[in-house]
């Protein structure tokens, strides 16, 4: 096992432990699902960019971060880039919601509620979050002083919401 791998392993054994002392492991194993599902979106639509790809991490606490080998080449590369995870995260949470209708089990409702509620929370105008990405590629476009002032400020509002309700 490579190092790469390790360090894979234990931020994925720290998350897991980080959901189940929060919540239940039934719930960590959903959400650790819906999370790796959903970088696995930006996975895929950075590799449909030309990027070369560099896999992802679980971030205890806070979800995860996909790694690609360099920038997108347009703006509208790095919109495709930052929606498609929500968009794998959705297409999940309907597979979920299907799964319910079949087995009626409550389990799956609440999974499917969770995972596009998660992917909904993540299209937020809020850096680090994707539709952050997305308001920065936008606005950048128009002035890239306009897509700096958007980063910086969204930034700073993270980091106020992080502080006021002390929820990562």
């Amino acid at each position: 096992m490579n190092r790469k791998q390790i360090i894979w392993l234990v931020l994925a054994a720290a998350s897991f432990y980080a959901l189940t002392y929060l919540t239940t492991w039934e719930f960590a194993l959903f959400a650790m699902a819906m999370i790796g599902l959903h970088e696995c979106g930006h996975l895929w639509a950075a590799k449909r960019c030309g990027l070369k790809t560099k896999g992802f991490y679980f971030v205890p606490f806070m979800g995860g971060i996909a790694f690609a080998g360099g920038k997108a080449s347009s703006r509208w590369d790095t919109n495709f880039i930052a929606i498609m995870g929500p968009v794998w995260g959705f297409l999940v949470a309907l597979i979920w919601a299907g799964i319910y209708l079949v087995t009626r089990d409550p389990i799956w409702a609440f999974a499917a509620f969770w995972g596009a509620f998660m992917n909904l929370f993540n299209l937020f105008p809020m850096h680090p979050l994707d539709g952050g990405q997305m308001g920065k590629a936008i606005l950048g476009s128009i002035n890239p002083w306009l897509g700096f002032a958007f980063e910086a400020a969204s930034f700073v509002l993270a980091c106020l919401v992080f502080v006021l309700t002390w929820q990562p």
